[in-house]
């Protein structure tokens, strides 16, 4: 004869509840996961290497160039970040608002990031210029309405409705025109 199941105290699993346990043990593993790849300071996340800047407007400088090339393979693109945020230096809004095309341009002929090359980033800088320029700051072309934009998207097609001039012209690298397509709204 086989053995009776001994008597429990506790109430028999229903459904119901082998299901919450299943979802339980699911979740301290997922928290586990979680945990063991979130590291503090991951030295894959480009945003790691924007975090060493004191001031708030070298930390926005260094993140937008570090968001627009923040494409492709994760070590290909934590060396093309570092590669151009040395070229920017040590106070990348400094340069940035001194920043002259034709004076500085020379200094990134030999950038290259998957098809993005030296010509694009000095773009991107002289964008960067201009944003600086007229308003001070990114956040405050941007906020310029008073309202803050819905999106991602409606913040980019606000910074190209502002006009801003590539100096190169309308072939070459286009910051929210890429930022848009990456981010799937075109």
């Amino acid at each position: 004869m086989g053995s009776r199941p001994q008597a429990s105290n506790q109430p028999p699993r229903t459904r119901n509840s082998q299901a919450e346990t299943r979802n339980l043990d699911l979740g301290t593993e997922l928290d586990r996961l979680y945990h063991g790849f979130n590291a503090p300071n991951s030295l894959v996340d480009p945003i790691e290497l924007v975090r060493p800047y004191a001031r708030g407007a070298d930390r926005e400088i260094a993140g937008f160039i570090a968001s627009a090339l923040a494409f492709g393979n994760v070590t290909a693109v934590m060396a093309s970040v570092k590669a151009a945020l040395a070229l920017v230096g040590l106070a990348p809004a400094a340069f940035v608002r001194a920043f002259d095309p034709d004076r500085d341009g020379k200094a990134f002929n030999s950038f290259v990031h998957r098809w993005t090359r030296g010509r694009d980033l000095v773009a991107l800088v002289w964008v960067l210029h201009q944003m600086l320029e007229r308003s001070g700051s990114i956040e405050e072309l941007v906020d310029r309405s008073g309202q803050p934009p819905a999106s991602v998207a409606s913040a980019l097609t606000l910074l190209e409705a502002r006009g801003l001039v590539n100096p190169f012209g309308g072939a070459t690298f286009h910051p929210t025109l890429a930022a848009k397509r990456l981010a799937g709204v075109i």
